[in-house]
Parts: C-alpha cells; structure tokens; sequence
C-alpha cells in the first residue's frame, strides 16, 4: 500500500498554534480559550508527536481489502465484478466486515 504522507491542515494549524502560543508563555488555559480547544488538547499537542497528531485519518474499513483489490485489479478482474465479489463475499477475508444486512431480521 502506498504510504502517501497526508496531514489534516486543521490538525497542522492547530498543533503550530498551540506550540508557538506555549513558547509565549501562556497558560494551557490561556491558549484554550484563545484557540476555542479544550485544556487537555492543548495538553497533547504540547510536546506530542506531529505526526500521530496531525495525520489523516481514514477510517472507510477499506484497508483490510487493500491486496485483495489490488491484486484482482492487476489480475484483470473489472472493478464491477471485484465490487459484486467483494459484498457477495464479506467474510471471506481476513477481518472481512459483514453484509449491512446481517444484522437485520
């Protein structure tokens, strides 16, 4: 899977912010009420990894999938039939997702 560098510029601007705003030497309270964050986000982005802080999240469940679809794309299996496959066959994968309708009576 590519490891594509994606940040949340809000997360990026807020990180500098309360950085910047600490070496000024306000307070965590000070900073919160100036940025309209809580006292203990302020907390972590003190001193906290940008990384962990400021990198996207994706949360689409897709990545257990990832070499699954990858592999049949290269393969030559069409994107329809990859798709069909994929929601006929949800638990068929390693930490497959089940149907949206399993649940349902």
């Amino acid at each position: 899977m590519d490891n594509i560098l994606r940040l949340d510029e809000k997360q990026v601007q807020i990180y500098e912010s309360v950085n910047e705003f600490h070496a000024a030497g306000l307070s965590n309270r000070e900073i919160a009420k100036t940025l309209r964050i809580s006292r203990s986000n302020v907390g972590k982005y003190i001193g906290g990894d940008f990384m962990a802080l400021c990198q996207k999240q994706f949360r689409s469940g897709m990545n257990i999938y990832h070499d699954y679809i990858v592999k049949s794309l290269k393969a030559g299996m069409s994107r329809k039939d990859l798709y069909n496959n994929l929601v006929a066959n949800p638990n068929c994968f390693p930490h497959g997702r089940r149907s949206a309708t399993s649940g349902v009576a």
